[in-house]
């Protein structure tokens, strides 16, 4: 945010504030620690009000914001959930009688690039619930979608959203609370989802490989991000908690173009890893990054660095071997194992 005056307009008394701090700090007595940005003038509220109205029609693909004018910024999200709900606000996931309320809908809500770091948007509506999906077709569940690709997501709560189909192409979701969200069929191409929190996440079918983005698609990303990378490389996952709630039923996990995700020093935490296809898995991430990078001028720091990787590829080999050892998966542990 630029060193520039900000004036925040309220029925209250607000001070008009000159460094972004200041801002965070207003924020934080009035026991909103997680909102940053100046609050939106009125003419703006009215706009959203008037988008929250809008009766979703799963069948025509109309959804509260998904063709809002100017598209919905980090400002407009924070005024939202603290408005939320006749201003009950944000629901708090640590409070069991909270998980039960409907969160925000953001159905086909284009977020491309936003910074939504650390907000508090568990149960968020962000493509169709399972009940939703059913008699719906393809068309109809691609328009229910979210366009997060390259959005900032760390630190972001998001435990039981409702993400299926979505588009994170791209995004940071590391150290994100991801709890019991649904993410299938989602696409996490070129995601970061270090130390993401996927306890009791659904992953079936999701698309954590790599791809070349098609043309259109591309554009549409690059009009709100420049330096969108139209060849995404596989998702990192690197120090993620995963348990055995966690769904990875066909999961798809990378191929021999783009190569595989990076799973060194993940929590596999009982995972049921009997529901990934390994014999697609030729090689993990951690190694396939490590023999088509592999250079240097053989200095001593490029020396201890390429010992390093190896010692980060032969790890991830290892760790994998021994879960898949401990379900029974030999003939997969075995692969990994000497890969290891």
């Amino acid at each position: 945010m630029s060193e520039q005056v900000y004036e925040i307009q309220s029925t209250t008394q607000r001070p008009t504030y000159t460094y972004s701090h200041e801002v965070c700090e207003y924020w934080q007595t009035q026991n909103y620690p997680w909102r940053t940005e100046p609050e939106i003038d009125d003419e703006r509220k009215a706009v959203l009000k008037r988008h929250s109205d809008i009766a979703p029609d799963i069948q025509h693909g109309i959804y509260p914001f998904k063709h809002i004018e100017p598209r919905l910024s980090r400002a407009d999200i924070e005024w939202l959930l603290a408005t939320y709900q006749g201003g009950h606000g944000p629901i708090e996931w640590s409070d069991p009688g909270q998980q039960s309320r409907n969160g925000l809908d953001l159905r086909g809500a284009n977020l491309i690039g936003v910074d939504l770091s650390g907000l508090p948007l568990a149960r968020l509506h962000g493509g169709l619930t399972e009940s939703e999906r059913a008699n719906t077709t393809t068309k109809q569940r691609a328009m229910a979608a979210i366009h997060l690709q390259g959005a900032n997501l760390f630190e972001a709560h998001l435990e039981g959203a409702f993400l299926a189909g979505g588009h994170f192409e791209g995004a940071d979701l590391s150290r994100a609370y991801l709890q019991n969200a649904s993410l299938m069929y989602a696409h996490l191409e070129g995601a970061n989802l270090r130390t993401a929190h996927l306890e009791g996440t659904f992953l079936g079918f999701a698309h954590l490989n790599g791809k070349l983005m098609e043309h259109h698609e591309y554009e549409r990303v690059r009009k709100w991000k420049e330096d969108f990378p139209q060849s995404l490389p596989p998702a990192h996952l690197r120090f993620a908690f995963l348990d055995r709630a966690t769904n990875l039923d066909s999961v798809n996990l990378g191929d021999e173009h783009f190569g595989f995700v990076s799973v060194v020093d993940v929590r596999w935490g009982d995972v049921n890893l009997a529901m990934v296809n390994w014999e697609k898995i030729h090689m993990l991430g951690d190694e396939y990054w490590l023999l088509r990078h592999k250079a240097g001028d053989g200095t001593r720091q490029e020396q201890n660095e390429n010992l390093r990787d190896y010692r980060r590829a032969a790890r991830a080999n290892r760790q994998l071997a021994i879960a898949l050892q401990s379900q029974g998966l030999n003939e997969e542990a075995a692969h990994f194992a000497y890969r290891a």
